[in-house]
């Protein structure tokens, strides 16, 4: 029988979250073979058998799994004063901005409250991210989690409602079982 192809997996977003469905697949499948692309440098998605990503139209020709939605809040260092306040997304014109590779949400959610985000770092490192964001070098549009990063706290900004739906992209088609069984995989609920 010839020798099953890896699957291809890349992830455009959600990095943390996709790598632990990945830890949770091999412990269940020990001898699958993963190709992760955690890069969007360079890539043509046609190579890849799973795209993750935020929903999105980029990927029409592919079917569609909802892997969960996410509410979005700011969060910034506790050393910010603005932590202990009610505010408003026009309240974050005068605050400086850090941002997490090409993330374009702080953008787009600046832009409808009618400011230009003052951006003082693209980072592409999370280690990084976080501390710079515990040292007060900007505020930050993060996925909700039951607690922000260390040092930090997510603001009270009222009139911010937004979430993100996480999406795997695949091909229903497809002749690479490994990528068919992990398709599979990430349609059964998590057990908690």
């Amino acid at each position: 029988e010839p020798e099953e192809k890896p699957m291809r997996i890349l992830v455009i977003c959600e990095r943390a979250d996709v790598t632990e469905l990945v830890i949770r697949y091999r412990e269940l499948n020990p001898t699958a073979i993963l190709f992760l692309n955690m890069s969007r440098r360079d890539v043509d998605p046609d190579d890849y058998d799973i795209i993750i990503d935020q929903e999105n139209s980029r990927f029409a020709d592919r079917a569609t799994l909802s892997l969960g939605e996410y509410k979005l809040r700011f969060c910034a260092s506790l050393r910010n004063p603005i932590c202990n306040r009610r505010l408003t997304v026009q309240d974050l014109a005068q605050e400086d901005f850090l941002i997490f590779e090409h993330d374009g949400r702080v953008m787009a959610t600046c832009r409808e409250a009618g400011f230009t985000p003052k951006i003082t770092t693209i980072c592409n490192d999370l280690k990084c991210y976080y501390r710079l964001l515990e040292r007060n070098m900007g505020i930050v549009l993060l996925k909700e989690k039951r607690s922000p990063p260390e040092g930090t706290r997510y603001l009270d900004v009222v009139d911010f409602d937004h979430s993100i739906k996480l999406m795997a992209y695949y091909r229903p088609d497809s002749d690479n079982k490994q990528a068919n069984a992990f398709v599979e995989f990430l349609k059964k609920p998590a057990e908690v």
